[in-house]
């Protein structure tokens, strides 16, 4: 067997060939949340913030449950809020995490060029990463 790295994985072929799997669905994650500002901004010029933001959610979603769906993880949503405290967690998240900081981007993408906003959305969680050292 392949002696474990420093993280605990495995080391040796599967490793490396599930590090660049990794490393290509994360350049496609990033390549599409820039597609994704770049649009944004267009849309919001034209629509209301509103309505740009519903149509986000709802594709992407779309998408998640899709994703869920086909490697089965889907099932595992109902464990994730077995308690008031998960459920609120889960809540809060969405809410705070997802909600205000998505609403916060469409507004920046509306008054702000889509490639300053992407590199702020880019640097931001190296930020956070730094503060909480």
């Amino acid at each position: 067997a392949a002696a474990p790295s420093a993280v605990g994985r495995p080391r040796g072929h599967h490793g490396s060939a599930r590090l660049l799997l990794g490393l290509a669905v994360l350049a496609v994650q990033c390549s599409s949340f820039v597609g994704l500002l770049l649009e944004q901004e267009r849309l919001v010029r034209s629509y209301p913030v509103s309505w740009v933001l519903a149509w986000a959610y709802a594709s992407c979603t779309l998408l998640s449950c899709a994703a869920a769906a086909a490697d089965g993880s889907l099932g595992a949503v109902g464990a994730a809020l077995a308690s008031p405290r998960d459920a609120a967690i889960v809540a809060y998240s969405a809410t705070c995490g997802c909600v205000a900081y998505f609403v916060l981007i469409a507004y920046a993408s509306k008054h702000l060029p889509a490639e300053l906003v992407s590199v702020t959305v880019a640097v931001e969680p190296l930020a956070v990463s730094a503060l909480g050292m």
